[in-house]
């Protein structure tokens, strides 16, 4: 488990608490809990006396923050299991799903399991929420039934102890956890997607936090793409299904859509103050036809998981609500990506944490 204090100390303690509660089972389990932190921290005194109290958690602590990749990489070297489970600080595993895993794991494959967001109080919090269950029990889940990639690996997924000590996480991109399963499928390994294998998660509940998060992700993808696009495309070891699959996420995904709804929106704008607009235009045309089929598909995305984690029926309110945000919300990530896009462009590359400052909802 990785945090990074103090953003994460209103959080952290309690993570702790309920995963070394999940792997009481096996004594010979121990949660290793790297921290990145400048300064003193109360939760970091908490630690370790908790530490000293439980024979199982181990805390180690840097005093240089410079981003999740070393911190992951330190735990790494201490672990001393079979199996790694690596988890982010918001994070922790179901009831009993840890146990489970141990009983089935081969002890050769890597896992990826889903995250789902346990705080859905505000209006913004359901939207990333829906947003989340339909990435993970939905994309995920069809890629790896057709055979396509299945990433992150970084966060509530198990790795066999030397395959993750062999590759390790690095700082070629801000999204560590996609670039090393990039390069997990260069070198032969195959990633596979549990469903069952859950943990639950804090959405950003801000619309600041959540830009620099989503901006975050979109640079690292570009740095994914700039990194690996030459390994992709001549590997031996992909089929052209993967290398397309892999393709498509780092490129066409965002650019295809982001300049679908840009347009649908320029062209809307445009009829509002000038009353018409060439409607013959090629890409008008394309895109009043990619729109409506993207929103037809996230209509059909969200009915698929709207139950899923709740008591509601077909479509749950937070459902409904993303149907009908879901045009402004692909605009803002839209934008996102072209702010990524010109971040790239200036050569930055700091790692920025998203901010947190709130206390988890039981």
């Amino acid at each position: 488990m990785c945090a990074l204090l103090p953003n994460e100390e209103e959080i952290l303690l309690n993570s702790v608490r309920k995963v070394l509660g999940e792997i009481e089972f096996n004594k010979k389990n121990e949660l290793i809990v790297s921290i990145a932190s400048i300064e003193s921290s109360r939760v970091l005194a908490d630690l370790r006396t908790l530490e000293l109290s439980h024979g199982q958690l181990r805390v180690l602590l840097s005093k240089e923050i410079v981003g999740k990749f070393a911190q992951l990489n330190s735990a790494i070297k201490c672990a001393q299991n079979d199996l790694i489970y690596l988890l982010d600080a918001d994070e922790y595993p179901v009831e009993r799903v840890l146990e489970r895993a141990c009983r089935q794991h081969s002890r050769d494959e890597i896992w990826q399991g889903v995250t789902l967001p346990r705080n859905q109080n505000v209006l913004f919090e359901k939207i990333v929420g829906s947003e989340t269950k339909i990435k993970y029990l939905v994309g995920l889940q069809f890629r790896a039934l057709g055979g396509g990639n299945v990433y992150f690996c970084g966060s509530n997924a198990i790795w066999p102890r030397q395959k993750l000590v062999s590759l390790q996480f690095n700082n070629a991109s801000l999204v560590e956890d996609v670039e090393i399963s990039v390069r997990a499928n260069l070198e032969g390994h195959q990633v596979h997607f549990k469903p069952w294998l859950i943990a639950t998660e804090l959405a950003p509940s801000k619309l600041t936090s959540w830009w620099i998060q989503r901006r975050r992700w979109a640079k690292g993808w570009l740095e994914v793409g700039q990194h690996h696009f030459h390994d992709l495309v001549v590997s031996k070891r992909l089929n052209w299904r993967q290398k397309y699959d892999w393709l498509y996420l780092i490129y066409l995904r965002r650019v295809v859509l982001a300049t679908a709804w840009l347009t649908y929106f320029t062209s809307a704008a445009l009829v509002i103050t000038f009353g018409s607009i060439n409607t013959s235009d090629v890409l008008f045309d394309w895109a009043l036809h990619i729109v409506p089929l993207q929103l037809s598909v996230a209509i059909i995305q969200v009915a698929a998981t709207s139950n899923t984690g709740t008591r509601s029926g077909l479509l749950s309110k937070s459902s409904v609500l993303y149907v009908l945000c879901f045009p402004f919300y692909e605009l803002m990530k839209s934008a996102v990506a072209l702010d990524a896009v010109r971040l790239s462009a200036l050569g930055r590359h700091e790692w920025q944490v998203t901010p947190r400052g709130m206390r988890p909802k039981e």
